[in-house]
């Protein structure tokens, strides 16, 4: 779905839900876990430094102990949930419908991992 500058992506699998992704800043999983409070800012810039190619941020609160796997499964559950709810909420834009299309990460868009 695109709107002005919003892009956002939900990916299907048998009619579930399986991913979903954004360019917007608020929509990745830093910014969602410092809006819970599930982090404090030094402890999320601290994992922000370790983040690259082949290291996302989740794996490095989980190696930090910040979170548990189980803790952070559900904190990227209702941020996928809380994306595909904002793509009902754009009052105007266009989509683009793909079949046997995988989600991948992609340059601009935030993956909740």
């Amino acid at each position: 779905m695109r709107s002005a500058s919003q892009e956002k992506g939900v990916y299907f699998e048998d009619g579930l839900v399986i991913h979903a992704e954004s360019n917007q800043r608020e929509d990745g999983l830093a910014h969602y876990l410092l809006d819970l409070g599930s982090v404090d800012v030094a402890l999320l810039e601290a994992a922000l430094k370790q983040v690259a190619p082949g290291r996302q941020l989740g794996t490095i609160l989980l190696e930090m102990g910040a979170f548990s796997e189980q803790e952070l499964n559900r904190a990227r559950l209702s941020l996928v949930e809380r994306i595909v709810v904002s793509v009902f909420e754009l009052e105007q834009g266009t989509y683009l419908f793909q079949t046997a299309a995988s989600p991948s990460p992609t340059p601009g868009r935030s993956p909740p991992t």
